[in-house]
C-alpha cells in the first residue's frame, strides 16, 4: 500500500536564512516530511519537490537548497522523483510530497488509542525547540549547544523505528512537530480519550539538561512540552508492548484514560493541551 504526505515550509514562518543555511533549509524540508512517513509506519520510496522561488533568489542559492534536499534524500533512501518550480515576489516556499510504502499493519492511526494504553516517546524531547531559542535568544552561546542547534536545523526522522513498529502491537502514533502536548492531544481528541503525561518522565538530552541546570532560558519546561520541532515519535501501545518498546529505546511518559484533553502531572508551567505550533487558517 502506498502512503503519501505533503508539507510546505515557508521562509520566515518555518525557517529563516538568518538562522540556518540554504542547505539546512532544504534538508529540513525533506526531513519533516519523512518524519510523517515514520509516524504512519511507512518506509520512504521517493520525494516530489516544488519550489516557489522569489525573484531576489539567484540560481546559486537554489542549488544550495537543492543540495540539502539531495543530502537528506540520499541519507534516508528516498530519491527525488520529480517536482515543479515557479516564481513569486513573495517568500521562498519549499513544498515536498513524500511517497512511502506502508509496512506496519494496521496503520497506527491517531484514532486508535484505547483506555489503559501507555504513551511512549523516542529520543529526547525539546531539543529542536530549545535549539531555536538558543539561536534567537542566546546566539552567542550557540557553539556551546551544537546538538540543540543541529536538532532544529537538521531534524532526524525516526525511520529507524519503523521496523520496531512492525513487531509490536501499537494502537496509535504521531510525530512531534507541533509540540509534545499538542500532538499527544491530537491522539486524545481523535481517540475520544484523555492523555495523562508525567512531565518528569519526559526524556531530556544532555545539552537540554545543561540549559536547565544553568537556568539560561525562562520557561524551560514549557518549551520542552510545547515547543515542537522534535520529530521524535509518540507511540501509544498496550502494556503488553512495554518490554519491546523499552528495549527499542523508547521512554514511557504516561497513559490514556477515560475523559478528554491532556492532563499534565508534575509540571507547574503553562504548557497545556493546545499549546505548541498553531497552524494559520
Amino acid at each position: 500500500m502506498t502512503t503519501l504526505t505533503t508539507d510546505a515550509l515557508v521562509e520566515n514562518v518555518h525557517f529563516s536564512f538568518d538562522l540556518c543555511s540554504y542547505a539546512d533549509a532544504g534538508y529540513r524540508a525533506a526531513a519533516v516530511n519523512l518524519s510523517d512517513l515514520a509516524a504512519m509506519g511507512s518506509i520512504p520510496v521517493g520525494l516530489l519537490v516544488s519550489f516557489v522561488i522569489p525573484d531576489r533568489m539567484g540560481d546559486a542559492r537554489l542549488v544550495e537548497v537543492s543540495s540539502g534536499i539531495a543530502e537528506a534524500a540520499a541519507r534516508f533512501g528516498s530519491p527525488v522523483a520529480g517536482g515543479n518550480i515557479t516564481r513569486t515576489d513573495g517568500p521562498f516556499v519549499i513544498s515536498i510530497t513524500a511517497i512511502g510504502d506502508q509496512v506496519v499493519f494496521p496503520p497506527p492511526l491517531r484514532s486508535g488509542a484505547r483506555s489503559g494504553d501507555e504513551i511512549w516517546v523516542s529520543g529526547f524531547i525539546g531539543d529542536g525547540a530549545l535549539g531555536l531559542r538558543v539561536l534567537t535568544e542566546l546566539p552567542r552561546l550557540a557553539a556551546r549547544f551544537p546538538g540543540l542547534v543541529g536538532a532544529w536545523r537538521r531534524p532526524l526522522p525516526r525511520l529507524d523505528l519503523v521496523g520496531l513498529l512492525k513487531t509490536v502491537q501499537v494502537s496509535a502514533a504521531i510525530d512531534v512537530s507541533d509540540g509534545l502536548v499538542a500532538d499527544v492531544g491530537h491522539i486524545a481528541t481523535d481517540s475520544g480519550l484523555m492523555a495523562v503525561i508525567d512531565a518528569q518522565s519526559v526524556p531530556l538530552g544532555p545539552e537540554s539538561r545543561m540549559l536547565q541546570a544553568e537556568s539560561l532560558l525562562a520557561g524551560f519546561m514549557d518549551s520542552v512540552l510545547g515547543g515542537g520541532d522534535d520529530y521524535q515519535l509518540v507511540v501509544v501501545a498496550p502494556p503488553s508492548s512495554a518490554a519491546a518498546l523499552a528495549a527499542g529505546g523508547l521512554h514511557r511518559i504516561g497513559f490514556m484514560a477515560d475523559g478528554s484533553g491532556v492532563r499534565l502531572e508534575n509540571h507547574d508551567g503553562k504548557a497545556k493541551a493546545g499549546a505548541g505550533w498553531q497552524h494559520r487558517h
